[in-house]
């Protein structure tokens, strides 16, 4: 039972993340019924694809990374795209968290926003080459942050009612603009090969499947709490949340600051930890060039003048996370070649496609 919560933690730690600062604009603009059929629509097609993650990787016993799979299991061309897709999401991920301290060093210290990002990009970057150990108890401390983060909006928001109508009438654009924000808010194939990994060494032998799909479904708690909450403080919320909440007391937007900064810090060395390894082991074979590119790669993209926290989040989940999903059913279609099952996943590489064609139009025009 231990190992069984150890795995299902593991793996809701690491969805729930800075994804969830993007749920509350989205529940506004969706309206809260189509919001939350949304949030579990998406929570379970997530746990479609770590389940399919996780069967791939007991197909080779472990042992290996995405990289490894998608030169065994996809075409050539497609390999390399897999690779360049997950390594442009993660650094694409460490431009959100760039964008998001900025917000939260506002609300904090009222003013030092473009100093803080580049303080937190330096202790950041620093901390990319730690031991692995640091990493583990940097995990811990991030969810301890968010979980703190909610608390503190649930409560300050009291027992009122959402402003914010259960049904509204949405346009076609407003019916998918959750994908992108949806698919980051969920996005956690990174964290199974840990859960595998907690589920081959278990003495007690556990369901890996019901370990994964309480994993996934888990967040989706936690980031209703947090809508709710939030709604219930300011109805015409930002798309970042955190610049909304201004007109907190100061011994709360300083906390919120505070824990929002040291969650964020906590996440951002663990994802340039992780494209640090990748550069080394699979790209650049040198240290120096995979430690360059893993540092300065997100604040060049910052500096190039991606700094809206909607769109960054969109064009992560809705581009580069979409495409990675679609490699895992490729992989998973391959490792188990049952065509009556791979039939049945058309309908996510629809939705996939659906939502990456959104984003590139939304993002050029």
């Amino acid at each position: 039972m231990r190992q069984f919560l150890l795995a299902v933690g593991l793996l809701a730690g690491t969805i729930m993340g800075a994804g969830i600062f993007s749920l509350p604009y989205v529940f506004r603009q969706v309206g809260t019924g189509l919001g939350t059929v949304y949030l579990v629509a998406f929570a379970l097609i997530y746990f479609v694809i770590h389940w399919r993650y996780a069967q791939v990787l007991h197909a080779n016993q472990a042992g290996h990374h995405f990289f490894y799979f998608a030169k065994k299991y996809l075409p050539q061309w497609a390999a390399r795209l897999a690779s360049f897709t997950v390594l442009g999401g993660l650094l694409f991920t460490l431009t959100v968290y760039l964008i998001l301290s900025a917000s939260f060093a506002n609300i904090a210290f009222n003013g030092f926003s473009s100093t803080a990002v580049i303080m937190f990009w330096l202790l950041g970057s620093v901390f990319i080459f730690v031991r692995t150990w640091v990493l583990g108890v940097a995990e811990i401390v991030g969810i301890g942050g968010i979980a703190l983060i909610v608390l503190v909006i649930l409560f300050t928001g009291g027992v009122g009612t959402v402003d914010v109508p259960v049904i509204q009438p949405v346009s076609i654009p407003l019916l998918l603009l959750p994908f992108g924000p949806l698919l980051f808010a969920f996005a956690a194939r990174s964290a199974i090969p840990k859960v595998y990994e907690v589920y081959r060494s278990a003495r007690e032998k556990f369901s890996l499947k019901r370990a994964i799909f309480w994993g996934t479904m888990i967040p989706i708690v936690v980031y209703l709490f947090f809508v709710v909450g939030v709604l219930r403080l300011v109805p015409d919320v930002a798309p970042d949340t955190i610049s909304s909440l201004g007109f907190l007391s100061p011994t709360v937007m300083l906390l919120i600051g505070v824990m929002g900064l040291l969650t964020l810090w906590t996440s951002y060395i663990m994802i340039g930890s992780n494209v640090f390894d990748i550069l080394r082991t699979d790209v650049f074979k040198s240290r120096w060039a995979s430690g360059i590119v893993a540092v300065f790669a997100p604040l060049t993209l910052y500096a190039l003048g991606i700094q809206n926290f909607l769109v960054a989040v969109s064009i992560t989940g809705g581009i580069f996370l979409a495409l990675e999903a679609s490699f895992v059913m490729m992989m998973w279609a391959k490792a188990e070649p049952r065509r009556y099952v791979v039939l049945a996943t058309v309908p996510l590489y629809i939705i996939f496609a659906v939502g990456a064609a959104y984003e590139v139009v939304r993002f050029v025009f």
